[in-house]
């Protein structure tokens, strides 16, 4: 008989404990989740917007390199001068501009350390500069004036970079880093220059009026360009970038002349002048960027 009431007790025990041991188990939070592993090591491409900025100014710069000798025919020397000086001035450069392209490269991770190189293309709209004067220069003898008008141009089509990449990982998602190598872009000049004649010299052995000459340049120039950013990945595979460029594609430089014929002399000219126009290409670019790692 009290072998019997012990296991009854024993049992209505057990079965009490139960619902109360299972409550304990059900609160009991899950383990926390496990950090993602980020790597930076492996290939990525994507896309960037931003703006550039310039502001190298535009020197156009005239010389005689021939005037009528004064035995011949008098005032070809001063006549030179004068439409040199009216069609030589400095322009401001200062432009700006929208760019977007496209980028990939490769990284390579060492513990908080990333290295690696990146290549870039973008088109760029609207970085044109652009001046003009007009000045009516008197002779120095006295004889007349020259009135000259003069314009010019320079414009960045597209710019892109190849790079180097050096930077440390302040957390395993948060890339800052230190970037430069070789920038190149497509350049255009233009530039025109008029100049009327009214001299004391007799206008039917030279033509006195709309002498003009013009040149232009367009081409693909290299140099260099350095800068750095914050670089962040989000996900495994998805990172969000912001830049500064700067670049240097180097001195771009054109020329023309104008000459001003003589008739029934044995000079072929009045005076022929030298118009060379030269500007540097260089600026600033701030973007950003998204990149889908493929590793």
């Amino acid at each position: 008989m009290k072998k019997r009431l012990l296991i009854s007790s024993i049992a209505t025990l057990a079965l009490i404990g139960t619902p109360a041991l299972a409550a304990d188990m059900a609160v009991k939070a899950p383990p926390p989740a496990p950090a993602p592993v980020y790597s930076w090591t492996g290939w990525y491409g994507g896309f960037n917007v931003g703006g550039t900025w310039s502001d190298d100014p535009i020197n156009v710069n005239t010389t005689t390199l021939q005037f009528c000798p004064v035995g011949i025919c008098g005032g070809g020397a001063e006549t030179a001068a004068a439409a040199a000086q009216g069609t030589s001035g400095v322009f401001s450069g200062k432009a700006s501009g929208f760019i977007g392209g496209g980028q990939f490269g490769y990284n390579r991770q060492f513990n908080n350390w990333v290295a690696g190189f990146e290549a870039d293309i973008q088109g760029v709209a609207s970085s044109r500069a652009s001046g003009a004067s007009n000045a009516t220069v008197a002779l120095a003898d006295g004889s007349g004036t020259v009135s000259s008008n003069l314009s010019a141009t320079k414009a960045i089509d597209y710019l892109g970079t190849v790079r180097g990449r050096l930077g440390w990982l302040a957390t395993p998602g948060l890339l800052v880093y230190g970037t430069g190598g070789l920038a190149y872009g497509g350049v255009r000049t233009s530039t025109n220059a008029t100049s009327n004649l009214v001299t004391g010299f007799n206008c039917a052995l030279v033509v006195c009026n709309n002498l003009s000459t013009g040149s232009s340049l367009s081409q693909t120039s290299a140099g260099w360009t350095a800068g750095g950013g914050l670089e962040w990945m989000w996900t495994r595979q998805w990172s969000v970038k912001v830049e500064y460029l700067y670049y240097d594609l180097g001195r771009a430089t054109s020329s023309s002349q104008v000459a001003d014929p003589l008739n029934g002399f044995a000079v072929p000219n009045y005076f022929v002048n030298n118009v060379q126009t030269s500007t540097r290409f260089n600026g600033n670019i701030a973007r950003v960027g998204l990149n889908y790692q493929f590793h």
